[in-house]
């Protein structure tokens, strides 16, 4: 742990000076053998006490000098820094040490010093960054401290989760159930022939029975409609357009609700009632024309 700034209370005193001169001295005789000459009468080792003969110098000042200094003059979570001449904390920077109970706590994350000395938070609750939460319901916090949930999920009983039986997936919760992407859990995605369709979580395939239709599956992210039409429904394959890319597309048309499939060159796709297909425009709404803009066409 960290030392902190001196607290003030100078702790070096004759008694130190005096232990670190026989140190110095125990040195001197350990490295070049002139015991004798500070040992009359075997008081340097009786001075040692129980230490061995073979003790270097830093683990006598260490064990000897500086505990001496701060057992006279330093509160219980201090030390005396023998290079300052004063008592250092031993607390660090989030921690308080003779406010609670003479003892380092980390206030940050103390159940029962959280923020300050004996703020005790309640039963189920967790100091998190100096407050008391409930982590089973906080999005900042969810779970554990720090776990944040992404944006539009919320915190139930210690998972993020997501409104509307959307799931997690990624960054953020998937914007609406999909019938083939994330299908029950994120990454099962239904897009090959023999199972299509996304039922109770699973991948199966289209219902013959109910007089579903298959529909060829879109590339992967690009939207298109699901890939079982329903009895009624037929199959529309178009090139669907989304930012730079340009590619096939399906979906299901309902004619009977006055749908149409326009299939005239780039960027066409499914018409609904109120629309026309054009040559070079594609989809306009019914009274515009299709005019030219620059190197292609729009509605007009």
């Amino acid at each position: 742990m960290p030392v902190a700034a001196a607290s003030g209370t100078r702790c070096t005193d004759q008694q130190f000076d005096d232990c670190m001169t026989l140190a110095l001295k125990y040195l001197d005789r350990d490295l070049h053998g002139v015991g004798p000459a500070y040992n009359r009468g075997g008081a340097l080792d009786a001075a040692l006490g129980a230490l061995t003969a073979d003790i270097n110098f830093t683990v006598f000042v260490d064990f000897i000098c500086i505990r001496g200094a701060t057992e006279r003059h330093c509160d219980k979570c201090e030390r005396c820094d023998p290079e300052s001449g004063f008592c250092t904390s031993l607390c660090g920077a989030n921690t308080l040490c003779q406010e609670c109970n003479g003892e380092c706590v980390d206030v940050k994350t103390d159940f029962n010093n959280c923020g300050s000395c004996d703020r005790k938070c309640v039963p189920r609750a967790t100091c998190c960054d100096k407050h008391c939460v409930d982590t089973g319901d906080d999005p900042k916090n969810c779970g554990n401290c720090g776990h944040a949930c992404p944006g539009g999920t919320s915190c139930e009983g210690g998972d993020c989760s997501c409104p509307d039986g959307a799931l997690l997936c990624g960054p953020g919760c998937t914007s609406a159930p999909d019938p083939q992407i994330n299908c029950g859990t994120c990454g099962n995605h239904c897009l090959d022939d023999a199972n299509p369709w996304c039922v109770n979580g699973n991948c199966a395939p289209c219902d013959w029975t109910i007089g579903e239709t298959f529909c060829a599956p879109p590339p992967f992210g690009i939207g298109g409609g699901p890939l079982c039409c329903d009895a009624g429904a037929s199959c529309c394959a178009y090139q669907a357009r989304n930012l730079s890319w340009v590619g096939p597309g399906y979906a299901c048309i309902f004619p009977y609700l006055g749908d149409f499939c326009c299939t005239m060159g780039i960027g066409q796709g499914v018409g609904v009632p109120g629309q026309v297909c054009m040559p070079d425009c594609g989809l306009c709404n019914i009274g515009d024309s299709c005019c030219p803009d620059g190197d292609s066409y729009e509605c007009c």
